[in-house]
């Protein structure tokens, strides 16, 4: 089984196709401008992405969309996320969460489309807080990475990446995925 998945994010397509791999799903990688809509929610973006490639590339896809949550705010950044790390900075983010909670999580939600029909969703969470510093600022990491610390580690992500094969929401929700095609496939 084949899955196309739409992302320009080498760090996130390794992580998914090693996962994927495990389950037996081989994934390619296409690398087309993701259609961008305003939207409040991971699950509208990353619907309205996969049905419009789904249907412009005349193949099933999947497009997933990430974001970070902190507790001491509503919904934020959420999907904005990429834009609060290229106009905050470390420095920024560090100081809006001073002497606030700390707790955060990531969101995925990967949604798989074929053309003509309305995409599935698959979600996961990772929870965690906000470190206090910045880590591994030579690491080839995703931005939050070098700040998140899951529940039940002590140190950031940053630090385990190299070494270990580690569980994420985003794996979490991948696997879902997989697991939906088998079952699609069976029937």
């Amino acid at each position: 089984m084949k899955l196309y998945f739409l992302t320009g994010n080498r760090h996130k397509f390794e992580q998914v196709r090693n996962a994927m791999e495990k389950l037996g799903v081989e994934i390619e990688q296409i690398k087309v401008d993701k259609p961008e809509i305003q939207a409040d929610t991971l699950e509208e973006v990353s619907r309205y992405a996969a049905e419009k490639v789904a249907a412009e590339q005349g193949k099933a896809v999947v497009v997933e969309d990430t974001g970070i949550f902190f507790e001491a705010f509503r919904n934020f950044p959420g999907v904005y996320a990429k834009f609060i790390s290229h106009s905050l900075g470390y420095e920024g983010i560090l100081k809006l969460l001073q002497g606030r909670k700390r707790g955060a999580y990531f969101k995925t939600v990967a949604a798989y489309a074929e053309p003509g029909k309305p995409a599935v969703l698959f979600s996961a969470e990772t929870h965690g807080r906000i470190s206090e510093e910045v880590y591994c600022q030579d690491a080839d990491v995703m931005y939050y990475d070098r700040i998140f610390i899951p529940d039940g580690w002590n140190e950031p992500w940053c630090k385990k990446i190299a070494h270990e094969d580690y569980a994420n929401h985003r794996k979490a929700a991948f696997v879902k995925l997989a697991e939906y095609l088998k079952k699609d496939k069976h029937k």
